[in-house]
């Protein structure tokens, strides 16, 4: 005992109590032994024979006793690294920790790859399964020495290379071929049809449990008695080895100026390439899996699955990360990295290597779904399963982590096939294929997260979409006895999204047949996932990663530049994604993300927008042209609601939702003349009218402004915002609706404009705001914006002026456009009277102070050449208020908006809104649309509705209830 502890001292690895040794002494004297063990190796009598014998491994020259001693100290390694406590890091770097040890391991494994198949499992008793449960212990011990993501001191790291160099890889792939060759024959046999006459002396040719061989021993395939189970083990762990290393050394942590990264990745894609272990692995993989049956082997054949659908997913996103950092960088290094990334994906996409990933999913899926095997072999089906998942009985059940990883592997190598440079040489099932079995498990995910909101009595969280999609990726229903984990429907259905639009027709040869249809189908399904799947995410980053996903898609719906000249069909991409459900979709995620407590993914729908930068108008006109109408005006409808919860507690998406409806309003009132002159004078020529995607636009987006204009109005004079963009974005829509109260002013119904202007979005007032504004214009950050700002704001103030000095309606039909009494429109009517006159007699003066309008009119004349000779309509203006703003102002400016022509009234247009609650104020989020809204009618006058009682209450105590009585007093 004295003399062990004295050599454990020596070997420095004493450690305070703080840092207890993770090494049990039983380990840290088989390591200290295992070097010397291991010196008969290269006794000149092991060369020897293995000179005399050719190619061979010296390990199977050794001694019986030399064997034993050396299988008693890995064993003792092996059991700890595999155990619960050695699973550690720093138990393998203990056990890495001495040069010598590995050394040792390192030697040991060399020699254990050189073995050949009658070295494991031919004639010759313990000597060959001594070198075979060797062999196995220490690819075991050095697949555990190398954990994932280790800390960058661990020793493990210093493996990656020597191993990568020393062509273990290659010698790997030999042995794999040699070992499974049997088993190759015996399947080759089998689908001849060879398999049912067994040759003579041969058992049964179906796949058996393992039995006893021709020599006593267990064998792991009836038919052969050459594979034993020891040998078979060891194949298993060859396995796991091979796709350990290749996990390892594509390490994500990865910089790529580390000290020796260069190097490292050089090495992983030329040993990657000069051996084709992968192609090697995948078919040994598929082979075991097919003919072992042992209970050890099948859990250690589960694992190195888990491993190898490990490293089809690790491979193809550093696949992917090297694409992206090529975009980022230039010169040389995007070269090398592009280079680099074209040949792993090269050794990624052999047949074998692919059909293994295909099989393995696919039999998960089948499992889950019931759906078609598209051609997989029966007797594939229940071994390529999990044992977790051959052990579930029937009833509900949830899937394995094996199992999600090899649906996850499965989706890893699919994202590869038509990359460029490798679709033309794809192995089967071919594009169409591989995208219904991706499809098929995004909707697994969907029906999965459906099913955990239906047990914990939650529902959808986004986009309603989800209620009505199709249940499968063909149409049949998913079942959800078989259904993922709660943390895994969301990067399982992320994951089949990014792989089914790879494989969509749309973006090769968008005029094929069947390409709109593809991607409607998968635009039904990414709205499914927005309302059903998002409500389970459990991580930021895969939030973000949705997102992103989405902001891609969106920009790939654009095109145009925002003009009025629409052609009269969507393009195939608009087409499908609006028939898939995107503008139902769209609205949900905004309600969602509005509501009260806000949900997590609030900030990332708010980014997604930003991330459409400018484009941000034209995709929100497009949708409003080309989408159905009702859907469409729904969704002005609920960004008139989030207008009214900008600011604390909801976040930034409401407050990127107003600039949306900035950016767009102002596009409207941009919109080129010409265009909009033709559109109103088309059917009075006779030529051919605007497509009815104008005429949609126009009315919609009208509609936009009566519904948005009053919100932002009122925000501003909130001082919730007093940024240039949104007073811009308003003064340029007011000589607009002026000009509209002024065709109107002769007629007896002006259709709600004048209380539009004057009262919904208060111009008078909101003019003197900005007038205010107009001393503090160099303390502002938008100096662009500044001339632009005060012409907007002279003519507004000119043009209103006119208005409300004018002559207008009684107040009974200014009052039919506003919201609150928009469905009492026979009401007012029947209460309108001698009231007229003496309304307008009682307008007040205009409050603006002149000397803000000449400050206003000295700033445009500092511009040369002076804008539109707008400083002298100012200072006309100023003087009349200066002489007391007494009797109707003549505005010299001489407006005509071209929108006049093509504008339907106030209160024509908002008929065109859905489920418009009768309460003003209304921010009813609840539900996944406006148009599902079911609005209950007033039990006094029934001729208004609300969504809610809370909504009735608020719009009764704001004075509908005296209004409703006396309504209800005048029909009597």
């Amino acid at each position: 005992m004295s003399s062990r502890r004295a050599r454990t001292g020596g070997n420095g690895s004493s450690r305070s109590p703080a840092n207890p040794d993770p090494l049990p002494p039983i380990v840290r004297d088989a390591l200290q032994r295992l070097p010397r063990a291991i010196e008969p190796l290269f006794s000149s009598r092991a060369q020897l024979e293995q000179d005399v014998g050719g190619l061979g491994s010296p390990l199977a020259r050794l001694r019986t006793a030399e064997l034993r001693s050396i299988q008693q100290h890995v064993s003792v390694v092996r059991n700890f690294l595999s155990s619960a406590a050695g699973g550690a890091p720093s138990a393998s770097a203990a056990v890495l920790a001495h040069a010598t040890t590995r050394q040792a391991l390192l030697c040991l494994l060399a020699a254990s790859l050189r073995l050949r198949r009658h070295d494991l499992s031919g004639e010759g008793g313990s000597r060959q399964e001594l070198c075979a449960e060797i062999a196995e212990g220490v690819a075991v011990t050095v697949t555990f020495a190398m954990p994932s993501c280790p800390p960058p001191d661990h020793p493990g790291r210093g493996l990656r290379l020597p191993l990568l160099r020393s062509d273990a890889l290659h010698a790997a792939a030999r042995q794999l071929a040699e070992l499974v060759e049997p088993l190759e024959a015996r399947a080759a046999a089998a689908v001849a049809g060879t398999a049912g006459t067994p040759p003579a002396g041969a058992g049964s040719p179906a796949p058996v449990v393992a039995g006893q061989g021709a020599m006593g021993r267990k064998t792991a395939v009836e038919e052969c008695p050459t594979l034993t189970e020891p040998a078979a083990a060891y194949a298993a762990a060859v396995l796991s080895l091979v796709y350990r290393i290749v996990i390892v050394a594509s390490d994500f942590d990865f910089e790529f100026k580390a000290p020796g990264g260069v190097q490292l990745l050089e090495a992983l894609a030329a040993a990657l390439e000069g051996s084709q272990v992968l192609e090697h692995a995948g078919r040994a993989l598929l082979l075991l899996r097919m003919h072992v049956r042992a209970t050890r082997l099948s859990n250690q054949l589960d694992q190195a699955a888990l491993w190898a659908n490990t490293t089809h997913c690790v491979l193809w996103q550093f696949i992917s990360l090297l694409h992206i950092q090529a975009d980022e960088q230039g010169g040389s290094a995007s070269a090398d990295m592009r280079q680099l990334a074209d040949r792993l994906q090269a050794v990624l996409s052999g047949r074998c290597a692919q059909h293994a990933a295909l099989c393995l999913g696919l039999a998960v899926l089948c499992d889950t779904d019931g759906g078609p095997a598209y051609g997989l072999p029966p007797e594939l089906d229940a071994p390529l399963l999990p044992s977790e998942v051959r052990a579930y009985a029937s009833g509900s059940r949830v899937m394995s982590a094996e199992a999600i990883r090899q649906l996850r592997g499965m989706l890893g190598m699919l994202q590869l096939r038509l990359r460029p440079g490798v679709g033309a040489a794809a192995p089967p099932p071919g594009r169409r294929g591989a995208l219904e079995v991706t499809m098929r498990v995004g909707w697994l995910a969907v029906a999965s997260a459906r099913a955990l909101a239906a047990k914990t009595g939650g529902g959808g969280g986004g986009g309603g979409a989800g209620s009505s999609g199709e249940a499968g990726g063909s149409g049949g229903a998913v079942s959800v006895d078989a259904k993922l984990a709660a943390q895994d429907v969301l990067p399982v259905a992320l994951e089949a999204l990014q792989c089914a639009r790879r494989h969509l027709l749309l973006g090769t040869r968008p005029e094929a047949e069947g390409a709109v249809a593809e991607a409607t189908r998968w635009w039904r399904l990414t709205a499914a996932v927005a309302a059903d799947v998002l409500p389970h995410a459990r991580f930021a980053p895969e939030l973000t990663d949705f997102f992103d996903l989405l902001t891609v898609c969106w920009r790939d719906l654009l095109f145009g530049d925002g003009s009025l000249s629409l052609p009269p069909k969507a393009p195939p991409a608009l087409a499908a994604a609006l028939e898939g459900g995107v503008l139902r979709c769209l609205e949900g995620l905004i309600r969602c993300a509005g509501r009260e407590p806000p949900r997590p993914e609030a900030s990332d729908i708010a980014r997604a927008w930003v991330g459409l930068g400018t484009n941000m108008p034209l995709f929100l006109t497009l949708l409003l042209a080309y989408g159905e109408p009702r859907q469409a005006a729904a969704l002005v409808g609920t960004l008139r609601k989030l207008l009214r919860i900008v600011g604390p507690p909801y976040g930034t998406m409401p407050a990127f939702m107003m600039r949306a409806c900035d950016y767009v309003l102002d596009v409207v009132s941009n919109w080129d003349a010409a265009e909009l002159m033709a559109a109103g004078m088309a059917d009075q020529e006779g030529r051919e009218g605007p497509s009815p995607a104008s005429q949609q636009l126009v009315r919609l987006t009208f509609c936009a402004a009566c519904e948005w204009l009053p919100r932002l109005s009122q925000m501003v004079l909130a001082n919730r915002t007093s940024g240039l963009t949104t007073l811009c974005t308003i003064c340029g829509w007011l000589p607009v609706l002026a000009d509209c109260c002024d065709r109107a002013a002769t007629v007896s119904d002006d259709g709600g404009w004048r209380a539009l202007l004057l009262e919904e979005v208060g111009a008078v007032p909101l003019l003197d705001f900005a007038l205010h504004v107009v001393p503090r214009l160099d303390e502002l950050d938008e100096q662009e914006l500044v001339l632009v700002f005060l012409c907007q704001l002279v003519l507004g103030c000119c043009s209103v002026a006119a208005v409300y000095t004018g002559q207008g309606p009684t107040p009974a039909h200014a009052a039919v456009g506003a919201p609150e009494q928009s469905e009492l429109e026979p009401l007012a009517a029947a209460a309108a009277g001698a009231v007229a006159e003496p309304f307008r007699d009682a307008v007040g003066a205009l409050p603006w102070r002149p000397e803000l309008l000449r400050e206003a009119a000295a700033r445009i004349r500092a511009y040369e050449p002076p804008e539109l000779e707008l400083h002298e309509d100012a200072d006309d203006l100023a003087a009349y208020l200066e002489r007391g703003g007494r009797g109707a102002y003549d505005s010299p400016v001489d407006y005509a908006s071209p929108l006049t022509s093509v504008l339907l009234p106030p209160a024509d247009v908002r008929r065109l809104l859905p489920g418009r609650c009768a309460n003003p104020a209304c921010a009813n989020l609840e539900g996944d649309s406006e148009a599902d809204l079911r609005l209950k009618a007033c039990a006094g006058c029934g001729a208004v509705g609300y969504c809610c009682r809370p909504c009735q209450t608020a719009h009764w105590r704001a004075g509908h209830k005296k209004a409703c009585g006396r309504g209800r007093g005048g029909g009597a």
